[in-house]
C-alpha cells in the first residue's frame, strides 16, 4: 500500500510539472532608460542642491550642538539626518563614531571610525586605536 501511495504521489506531482508553463518576464526596454527622464532626474537634482546643502548644514550644525551638550542619541539622529542630503564629510563619520562609543555601541563606533580614517579625519585613527585597546 505504501509503495503503491509513493508511486501515486510521484506520477502526480511528475505530471503536474508536465502542465506547468514559463512565466514571461520582459527584459528592460529603452522606456527605462529614457534620456528625458533621465534629464529630468538630473534636472530635479541640481535644483534641489540649495535645499539639501542649507538642511545639510543645518543638521551637521545641531548634531555639533548636541555633542556639546552630551546629547549623543540626538548627534546620531542629526548626523543621519545630514547623511541623508547627499552630503558628507570625514568629521561627521567621526562624531557618528564617538556617540556610538559613547552610548556604549563599541563595534558600530568602530566601523564609523574606520569610515572616518577612510575618508581622510584626521581624529579618527587615533580613536580606533583607543578604541581597540578598550575593546580589549
Amino acid at each position: 500500500m505504501k509503495k503503491m501511495r509513493k508511486t501515486l504521489v510521484t506520477a502526480l506531482v511528475c505530471g503536474c510539472f508536465l502542465n506547468v508553463q514559463a512565466q514571461s518576464v520582459p527584459l528592460p526596454t529603452v522606456d527605462l532608460y529614457d534620456s528625458g527622464m533621465m534629464n529630468m532626474a538630473i534636472q530635479s537634482h541640481a535644483q534641489t542642491y540649495g535645499i539639501r546643502k542649507q538642511n545639510y548644514e543645518m543638521y551637521v550644525d545641531m548634531a555639533f550642538e548636541a555633542a556639546k551638550n552630551d546629547e549623543w542619541r540626538n548627534v546620531l539622529i542629526y548626523t543621519e539626518s545630514a547623511l541623508d542630503t547627499g552630503f558628507w564629510n570625514a568629521e561627521l563619520y567621526f562624531m557618528r563614531g564617538k556617540a556610538y562609543e559613547r552610548l556604549g555601541y563599541l563595534k558600530e563606533a568602530q566601523k564609523e571610525y574606520k569610515t572616518a580614517k577612510r575618508k581622510g579625519s584626521i581624529y579618527a585613527a587615533d580613536a580606533l586605536e583607543l578604541l581597540k585597546a578598550k575593546m580589549k
